[in-house]
């Protein structure tokens, strides 16, 4: 039983999505989402950032974010058609949580097609059929991820989002292989 059924939009609506959003992050503003790694990881890798949703940290992220010069929007919860229209506008999703154990927001992600990245959790890994989505461990590793555009990503998952429909379990399985190829190949260049 799915407690929280995943936004998916229509494919037409993921074929014209306009992908001007380097990365996204929607979550609720508390300390165990880690949003500063976010931040800092996007600033070095010189593309924008949205985080929506909003909570106790948010004024200082926004502030980190100021301090860095990050390009860095807060602009604030967003829920149905509005949170849908920020996620075909994305690239990228970007999770740095360490606690999260289904993170219906990756599943909408991964139906809006944007390539993810999440924090090695195995909590999301297991609930997304073993990695549908890159996973990182450190900074510097979700930074070398950022820093490959997307067209070259082989975790961008829009293509295939178009080519195969929106199964959340069945873009797991298919993706398996192709992400954990992908990670697999950054932990070789990076040794």
């Amino acid at each position: 039983v799915i407690a929280h059924p995943i936004n998916v939009p229509t494919s037409e609506a993921v074929a014209a999505a306009s992908r001007d959003i380097d990365a996204l992050f929607v979550g609720c503003a508390s300390e165990i989402k880690r949003v500063d790694i976010l931040i800092a990881a996007a600033h070095a890798a010189k593309l924008s950032l949205v985080v929506v949703g909003s909570g106790p940290k948010t004024p200082e992220w926004a502030r980190y974010a100021e301090t860095l010069g990050a390009a860095v929007a807060f602009p604030g919860p967003m829920f149905g058609h509005e949170l849908s229209h920020m996620y075909l506008r994305a690239k990228r999703y970007i999770s740095a949580s360490v606690t999260d154990s289904w993170a219906v927001p990756i599943g909408e992600a991964l139906a809006h097609g944007c390539a993810v990245a999440h924090f090695d959790n195995p909590n999301i890994r297991e609930a997304w059929d073993g990695g549908v989505s890159c996973w990182w461990q450190t900074k510097d590793e979700l930074i070398d991820w950022l820093r490959v555009p997307v067209t070259e990503n082989p975790a961008d998952h829009r293509q295939f989002v178009l080519d195969h429909g929106y199964d959340a379990a069945s873009v797991g399985r298919a993706l398996d292989a192709i992400c954990q190829r992908a990670c697999a190949n950054h932990r070789k260049r990076t040794g």
